[in-house]
């Protein structure tokens, strides 16, 4: 038997969000309606509300990916070390290499998991070739590598074996566009499938453009501009940064923003070019955590410089560890 509340059911929506907010909601049962009522199951009293006792069926709960790998390896193995990204319906596994004979009954216990996954996949390897791709192997699962992922407001396809993408920038590309203002032009260098560019071009009026050198992320950004329905507000040009900006992108922009954290800063001549007077540019990069910051800023001003440029720094931070002496840096500086 369960306690429940019971209220019409158009104030069923109501209830749910108070019982939800407040913590009295109880996942352990199915809500259920019957005779133009709703149940919900609580677990304490809701004030101004009589409670009834009825017997309700219990959620089935999948096994949480923690609690499988402690059947498979022990309590003492911990699951810390399995971190794992999720793109769209695929999640990319990282397995310590002393578990990696297991790898295989790893991945379809996270697949077991979670019931929005179709596809487990395990780096094999660091990112590499022109592109700087992931090496994958398979490890349950659909055999595909293609699918679509969902970030603020926008879908996007991606194939994790061919293009460079981490969802864990997700928040950082929200800021970004919550920056940009209405009528601005916007230059995003080495675009990817677009989720900067996207997110951008989904909450602002604004004029987006998007440089890529990779065929294969330039075709998934131009099928994702259709299918957010957003042609005509983004485009991408397929080719190298170096070249394509001097021809078609010098002093277009308001705002430039350059996510090749591993290299960006040999680019910082052509994000300069492009921006205009006044322009805000976002500079990606890794650096040291220990004065790695300030060498990033010191490049910043030495390209400005070397452009007949002012440049002030307007914000430096860091967006996610990379290792254990580095992490992620974002630079948002004004070119003046």
């Amino acid at each position: 038997m369960a306690t429940a509340v019971k209220v019409k059911a158009r104030e069923a929506e109501k209830m749910r969000k108070k019982l939800s907010s407040s913590g009295l909601l109880d996942s352990l049962h199915k809500a259920e309606t019957e005779g133009g009522f709703v149940y919900f199951p609580v677990r304490g009293k809701v004030p101004g509300h009589k409670l009834v006792k009825r017997r309700m069926a219990r959620v089935r709960r999948k096994p949480a990916f923690r609690e499988l790998l402690a059947k498979l390896l022990g309590k003492g193995a911990g699951d810390a070390v399995f971190s794992y990204d999720v793109i769209g319906d695929i999640a990319v596994l990282e397995v310590p290499e002393k578990f990696s004979k297991k790898a295989r009954e790893i991945g379809l216990l996270l697949l077991e998991s979670d019931s929005k996954l179709k596809a487990v996949f395990r780096k094999a390897g660091g990112r590499e070739g022109r592109y700087r791709v992931t090496r994958l192997a398979h490890l349950a699962g659909d055999m595909r590598t293609e699918t679509v992922h969902a970030e603020n407001g926008v879908r996007m396809k991606v194939d994790i074996a061919k293009e460079y993408f981490t969802p864990r920038l997700a928040a950082e590309r929200k800021r970004v566009a919550g920056l940009v203002e209405d009528g601005e032009k916007v230059l995003v260098l080495f675009a990817g499938v677009g989720p900067y560019a996207l997110a951008i071009a989904k909450r602002k009026d604004a004029e987006v453009a998007g440089i890529e050198l990779n065929p294969s992320a330039v075709r998934h950004f131009g099928e994702s501009i259709g299918m957010n329905k957003l042609r005509g507000h983004v485009k991408v040009v397929k080719g190298d940064v170096k070249k394509v900006v001097p021809k078609m992108f010098r002093g277009f922009a308001d705002r430039v923003l350059m996510p090749l954290p591993h290299s960006a800063e040999k680019f910082l001549p052509e994000a300069i070019m492009a921006v205009k007077k006044g322009g805000i540019v976002h500079l990606y990069t890794i650096a040291e955590k220990e004065g790695g910051a300030e060498k990033a800023r010191e490049a910043v001003l030495m390209a400005a410089r070397k452009a007949k440029r002012g440049a002030k720094a307007l914000r430096v931070k860091a967006v996610r560890p990379f290792s254990a002496a580095r992490e992620q840096l974002a630079i948002d500086f004004r070119c003046t």
